[in-house]
């Protein structure tokens, strides 16, 4: 991403209070993320979800947001976040404890390989409605397993099995899958635009907050903070064009993988807000001349 488009997006503040889905399953509020030393991986606790009503969102036709605080779409639909370790490496204060802990270049990878993974998975076919006789099946959410640590996929299986079961997109199990995947994004007024290349463009990745905490495990996790946003291209009921943008953030602990996915999610928590997409256009002043003196 290029420096201008990132100076639209801000640092994510952890103040307020946070609930974490973890891999073992625990519940867990902390007045900032940096307490992620409370994380218990042998906890039988149910998993947190946070309220679905005001947690995440769904596109509205009545709320609009100025440009300048949106990012735009692209002519032709691509979803490009460019993010170059080596430059974001750079930019890591040698005195974080994430860098010290992992180093600034792993680190900047593990942000701009979930930040990949997220641009891929976050946003799919599941945000499609599925119409009556196409309930969702156990192979929906394969694709986003392999980027969970073991104990998260465990206890996202069992959520998948919930919903496979249920059907319902309301359900705790329903909205935790939705965190990371988007599930049913359209709706009764606002619907994908069949004239758009694609149902998303400008997918963008703000700056990076790390953490680090070692669980009772023994084994340290990356925290890792950012916020995405992206142009979902939508009509109202009359068909015009209502563009609209989906801003998310994510907090995330990461830990080791293997070669082929060095960093896997092991707790996530993801906010979400939206907003319709205000495109201002107006017509270029005319030259003046300068005045002869």
């Amino acid at each position: 991403m290029n420096d201008g488009a990132r100076s639209r997006w801000r640092k994510p503040a952890f103040g307020a209070a946070a609930v974490l889905v973890l891999s073992a399953g625990a519940v867990l509020s902390l007045p900032h993320l940096g307490a992620l030393a409370a994380l218990a991986p042998n906890s039988s606790s149910a998993v947190a979800t946070a309220d679905a009503s005001t947690r995440y969102g769904e596109p509205s036709p009545t709320d609009p947001a100025a440009q300048n605080e949106n990012p735009s779409a692209d002519e032709d639909g691509r979803i490009d976040p460019s993010c170059a370790a080596s430059s974001i490496a750079s930019t890591l204060k040698a005195e974080d404890a994430a860098v010290k802990a992992f180093g600034a270049r792993s680190v900047a990878e593990a942000y701009c390989g979930i930040g990949g993974i997220l641009r891929d998975q976050s946003f799919t076919d599941l945000a499609v409605r599925r119409p009556a006789g196409k309930p969702y099946t156990v192979a929906d959410f394969a694709p986003m397993r392999a980027y969970l640590s073991a104990g998260l996929a465990t206890v996202r299986d069992k959520d998948v099995a919930d919903l496979v079961e249920t059907q319902s997109l309301t359900s705790a199990a329903g909205q935790r899958l939705s965190a990371l995947t988007r599930l049913a994004w359209d709706n009764d007024k606002l619907t994908f635009d069949p004239a758009a290349s694609a149902k998303v463009s400008k997918f963008e990745l703000g700056p990076p907050v790390t953490w680090t905490a070692k669980a009772p495990d023994g084994v340290d996790r990356l925290g890792l903070g950012f916020e995405t946003g992206m142009v979902t291209h939508m009509v109202d009921a009359a068909g015009k064009p209502a563009p609209h943008v989906l801003k998310r953030t994510y907090k995330l602990a990461l830990v080791k993988g293997d070669a082929t996915h060095p960093w896997l999610i092991d707790a996530y928590d993801v906010g979400e807000t939206t907003a319709a997409l205000v495109t201002v256009t107006g017509t270029p002043a005319p030259s003046v001349a300068p005045k002869k003196r």
